[in-house]
């Protein structure tokens, strides 16, 4: 690599180096991020009680969808060409706004489709005629917080992580927070409207920022070649994306159809509450994705294992004690977010287990999406969600709340599981913790 590039000897020099620096840059924008979010979901849990969280967090999730099929897969291919795009000081800006004016146009369209059809989806699909005008207020959030995720993956490609999770929930999340507190926010139709505004004045904010910056740091203009979208890989990060995140949420949407609005908030927030089992994993990523993409490229593939090999060590060991302090304390965490959140609060044991898993299993789809078997990574989420949906169909009607917990559980254990295995079969290595990690 030429001295002009950003990755020299003396920026890229060892796997100790990166392990001590990265984690330490990712541990403040990732740890500010993660905080805000569960203490904005913490804040609307407590204000808005049971039954109007539970029409906030059914709109929410359901928004989340549509803003997943509206990145289409190019927040992935964001991040891996903007980190390649900088390490030959390509202009990284350029790439950013072809792939957000894709996505503007994606999350336009589907947020006007469901601004119109806010009405039968609520009363036909969940039954549920108080979501109409909830859906319809937040309709518009998809198109900024589609747009406000690329931002934040532009910034992750330049290895600017605390910058990164501002804007891609940190921000949003805090404004909220403030609003809900100093407004006396009561009702889900109040704080979807503030989120819609948040989200709204932020990408404002955030494309003032990038269209200032980039070009000058750069000496070239390469946007084309490697740069430009590929049709494969588009469809195939679409979709896997679009697939997992089915497979994490779709209880939440199942819950809506079959449940009392206050079980699908119990579900929702348990669920959140769970993830922060894996804080550390959700860290790593945060700065081990454009790595993995520069070590393969380098093709320094035992670099890539022993990155991976560290940094499952680390995050393994830190997500074990905070399950174990879960499973200690899970009607205290769940009283948290008021008093009609306790009653299920053994289900947040059974959703923060399969999130351990998930951690011992390591950065397995960062790692398949960083080194071009991203077909691999579609395959695999496909069938798994797909098994998810009918799973948590039956499990939900079965069992109610907790048939709901189990099937996410089973189903987010399984994909791991699988995609640890598409990495051996892939790469050549085992990524869980408990087995050898050989390169063939």
């Amino acid at each position: 690599m030429n001295s002009g590039g950003r990755y020299s000897e003396s920026r890229f020099p060892s796997v100790f180096s990166i392990m001590l620096k990265g984690p330490l840059l990712a541990a403040l924008g990732k740890g500010g991020s993660v905080l805000a979010t569960y203490l904005f979901y913490l804040i609307a849990a407590r204000a808005l009680g049971p039954t109007e969280s539970g029409y906030f967090f059914l709109s929410f999730t359901l928004i989340m969808l549509l803003v997943t099929g509206s990145r289409a897969g190019l927040d992935v291919l964001l991040l891996k060409n903007t980190a390649l795009s900088a390490a030959e000081n390509g202009n990284s800006r350029k790439i950013f706004f072809k792939y957000t004016a894709v996505s503007f146009s994606l999350s336009s369209l589907f947020a006007l489709i469901c601004y119109l059809f806010a009405e039968p989806i609520a009363i036909s699909l969940f039954a549920k005629p108080q979501l109409f005008a909830t859906l319809q207020a937040m309709s518009p959030a998809t198109i900024f917080l589609s747009c406000l995720w690329l931002a934040g993956k532009y910034f992750q490609g330049l290895r600017m992580i605390f910058t990164s999770e501002l804007f891609a929930t940190s921000s949003w999340s805090i404004l909220l927070l403030i609003t809900i507190m100093g407004m006396g926010i009561k009702t889900s139709i109040e704080l979807s409207n503030a989120l819609t505004l948040a989200t709204g004045a932020l990408l404002i904010f955030a494309l003032r920022i990038i269209a200032r910056s980039g070009s000058a740091s750069s000496t070239t203009d390469k946007t084309t070649g490697d740069y430009q979208i590929s049709l494969s890989s588009f469809g195939s990060l679409w979709l896997s994306t679009l697939f997992t995140q089915l497979l994490i949420w779709s209880s939440t949407l199942i819950a809506g159809a079959l449940l009392a609005p206050d079980e699908v908030a119990t579900l929702n927030v348990a669920q959140r509450a769970a993830m922060i089992t894996a804080f550390s994993l959700v860290v790593a990523n945060a700065f081990l994705a454009p790595r993995f993409a520069t070590l393969y490229k380098q093709s320094n593939l035992k670099g890539l294992i022993r990155l991976s090999d560290r940094s499952i060590k680390y995050s393994g060991a830190l997500s074990l004690i905070i399950f174990l302090l879960i499973s200690m304390l899970p009607k205290q965490i769940m009283s948290l977010f008021g008093e009609g959140f306790t009653t299920s609060s053994g289900i947040l044991i059974i959703l923060a287990f399969s999130q351990l898993i998930s951690v011992m299993c390591g950065s397995v789809q960062n790692i398949l999406t960083m080194t071009g078997n991203e077909k691999a990574v579609l395959k695999t989420t496909a069938i798994v969600a797909a098994f998810s949906i009918v799973l948590c169909l039956y499990m939900t009607q079965s069992f109610g709340l907790w048939g709901s917990a189990v099937a996410t559980a089973v189903s987010i254990i399984i994909l791991n599981l699988t995609l640890t295995l598409q990495v051996w079969k892939k790469l050549g290595f085992f990524t869980f913790c408990f087995l050898k990690r050989d390169c063939h």
